[in-house]
């Protein structure tokens, strides 16, 4: 917005898209806008040198500059192997847009537009055709794509709702396209009228979900002494990079610094190769071979221990 002003280009800490050609994309927020040299509230494409390609600016875009409404709230995500890109706003609102014709000015241009959530939008991942969204105040959801469009009902609606602003800021860690795990982050305390960690520091929460049922594989509260991260520093995404997850935050107290906490698989204390006597917690007793046999399928019993080599057994250590 050279010859007024705002349209920023915030899009809650998230980055600009490039796609495989190096054209890059971004979405701006509220300011001046008309259709010529400004352009807030704008879905905008870049060549590699950085001209302006194309863009799309819904067509209440006035309505969202008065009423600080910003659509550039969680920046564009690129969907692979289509030429699509969808982004969201403080409306809630999701636009799905043709980056091969972006449409310009008005909601007819856009390849779809419909209502995610209630409130913000600030963080979206998209991954094996589904989109992943926890908005402000609101469920955690998940939208199916067809190829073309998404499923505008959620194929999943979580049970645990986020306290105020701003939601959950998520990513996805995968081996290919297979064993996802949606990582989100969020407040777990809030102030009072539903402004959550708005203008406050707040205590955080670190979610673990299976991306094949959706079911909750672990939270940092379970075990709050030894996996809490304290204070939660929204916008911030957690990074997943050589099997750990590296998630920052303002630590215990509102200073100038937190901490980084880097979480990893929990390696248990196995039990060594060896000779063992297996006995029951319950009997006290020990697994016994009767037929001093080696014969697989042997039937066993339960016996007093004696130490004799039919109560011995090897144990190899698979991890």
């Amino acid at each position: 917005s050279p010859d007024d002003n705002g349209a920023g280009i915030w899009q809650s800490g998230n980055g600009a898209a490039a796609d495989s050609s190096g054209n890059v994309y971004w979405v701006t927020a509220n300011g001046s806008w008309d259709g010529q040299s400004d352009f807030s509230e704008t879905i905008m494409k870049a060549s590699p040198s950085l001209a302006l390609e194309d863009w799309h600016t819904p067509s209440d875009y006035a309505s969202l500059d008065s009423g600080d409404v910003d659509l550039s709230a969680s920046g564009p995500v690129l969907l692979s192997k289509t030429n699509l890109l969808v982004a969201g706003g403080k409306d809630g609102a999701l636009e799905l847009v043709n980056t091969n014709n972006m449409g310009h000015l008005g909601d007819a241009g856009a390849v779809q537009k419909w209502a995610a959530s209630s409130s913000h939008l600030h963080s979206l991942n998209f991954f094996n055709s589904n989109l992943y969204v926890w908005g402000q105040s609101d469920y955690l959801k998940v939208f199916h794509f067809n190829g073309a469009t998404f499923n505008t009902t959620p194929v999943y609606r979580g049970s645990i709702q986020a306290i105020g602003h701003p939601g959950a800021s998520l990513s996805i860690a995968a081996n290919g396209t297979s064993n996802g795990i949606l990582w989100a982050a969020t407040n777990s305390q809030g102030q009072s009228g539903g402004l959550g960690a708005w203008h406050m520091t707040e205590p955080g929460i670190l979610y673990a979900y299976n991306l094949s049922n959706m079911s909750q594989l672990w939270n940092s509260e379970q075990n709050a002494s030894r996996d809490s991260c304290g204070n939660y520093a929204k916008f911030t995404d957690p990074t997943i990079a050589n099997g750990k997850v590296y998630l920052p935050s303002f630590g215990t107290a509102q200073t100038r610094s937190g901490q980084v906490c880097v979480y990893g698989e929990i390696q248990a204390n196995l039990i060594p190769n060896g000779s063992y006597i297996i006995t029951s917690a319950y009997s006290k007793l020990a697994v016994d071979d009767p037929g001093f046999s080696t014969k697989e399928g042997q039937d066993m019993q339960q016996y007093t221990v004696n130490n004799g080599t039919n109560q011995q057994w090897t144990l190899d250590n698979l991890g």
